[in-house]
């Protein structure tokens, strides 16, 4: 009878471990085959904060959930853990708030209006979680900001155009759903900022950088034809020339260096 008890015993214990094996088996992999995208919506999950925006700068909210969106993570269950979620509702609150005190004390900053609406578009369209009054007050205030000789100044009260706020102010247009008017002349306000290098400056004076070279040819584009550019070649050439084709340079080999260091 002993002899029983103890073989039953062992039985029981092998039938347990061969459970638990079975368990581990099939949770292991959704524990630990973590994909890329997992790991780069957690590291978005931990730099939020507790009003639902992300990491410490207002473009870093709007970068975070233009990702989440593109991974439909505004709700994610995480084994062993809490569900990580985007509070929507609380969000779009604080978003609208920024946006009503920036025009209540006239202090329109176009670098933070871009990212504070299009992160609000993503969480719900501008045609009905931004009031007609705002809506206004914010398509009235571009307006100001639009140059006889094309392009648009970085205020309602600047007097030159600028390539960065061109940029900015063509995509609040776009967001909002407003038709950027006289758009031929803006886009031969863009061209004239070419440089002989094949890029863009910031406006007719300014050397060429990669940023606005960028800025420009997407204008071009948008306002017309990529094709419409001065001279298409040479402003691929520009871009190129910021390759890195040495293959002993093995810290950057195949990438493109910031024009800061490409001296």
């Amino acid at each position: 009878w002993g002899l029983y008890l103890l073989k039953n015993k062992h039985r029981n214990l092998s039938l347990g471990l061969i459970l638990i094996i079975t368990l581990l088996s099939s949770i292991t992999p959704i524990a630990l085959a973590k994909t890329r995208q997992n790991h780069l919506v957690d590291f978005l999950y931990d730099k939020q904060n507790v009003d639902e925006t992300f990491g410490i700068d207002y473009q870093d909210t709007a970068y975070a959930i233009e990702i989440i969106e593109y991974f439909n993570a505004y709700s994610m269950e995480v084994l062993f853990e809490a569900t990580k979620s985007v509070e929507i509702s609380t969000l779009k609150t604080f978003l609208i708030d920024q946006l009503q005190t920036m025009f209540n004390d006239e202090n329109i900053d176009l670098y933070k209006l871009l990212p504070y609406l299009d992160t609000l578009n993503r969480l719900e369209t501008l045609e009905t979680s931004l009031d007609s009054s705002l809506h206004n007050k914010i398509y009235r205030y571009l307006n100001e900001t639009t140059q006889n000789g094309g392009g648009f100044g970085l205020t309602n009260t600047s007097t030159t155009a600028d390539m960065v706020s061109t940029f900015f102010v063509y995509n609040i247009y776009t967001i909002l759903q407003e038709t950027v008017v006289n758009q031929t002349v803006h886009k031969t306000w863009v061209l004239s900022c070419n440089n002989t290098d094949g890029g863009y400056g910031g406006d007719k004076l300014i050397p060429s950088t990669i940023v606005t070279t960028y800025f420009a040819v997407y204008l071009v584009n948008v306002l017309g034809d990529v094709n419409d550019l001065v001279n298409k070649t040479e402003t691929l050439e520009y871009f190129k020339s910021f390759y890195i084709g040495d293959p002993d340079n093995t810290a950057n080999f195949g990438g493109y260096v910031a024009e800061i260091l490409a001296d």
